[in-house]
């Protein structure tokens, strides 16, 4: 079978991901708490956001946000995209960099 190690710590104090990357203010204060809502309507919808280690002045020639991007949001023969449409599990996908989050419906 497969062995887990112990659960963490609760009282052992968490790594500061915003002091790591430099961020600050209400992009930290959600890291690591779950909400459980009751809906108020039948809407299935996924957000997936994460932090990458990213600098406008180092990375602007290659952009990374918008390569990540496209490789989720690309819908040829084979992609995640393609597969879930296909099996009715995906209605619309969204990409982008912060300031246009991933969305599945």
């Amino acid at each position: 079978g497969v062995r887990c190690g112990q659960p963490p710590d609760a009282a052992a104090p968490r790594p500061s991901l915003g002091a790591r990357y430099g961020l600050s203010g209400e992009v930290c204060c959600d890291l690591g708490k779950l909400y459980q809502v009751a809906p108020m309507r039948d809407l299935r919808c996924l957000h997936l956001s994460w932090l990458i280690p990213w600098s406008p002045h180092r990375h602007w020639a290659s952009k990374p946000l918008e390569w990540i991007a496209h490789m989720l949001g690309t819908e040829v023969e084979g992609s995640a995209a393609h597969v879930l449409k296909r099996r009715g599990w995906l209605q619309k996908l969204t990409t982008g960099p912060p300031h246009h989050p991933v969305l599945l419906q």
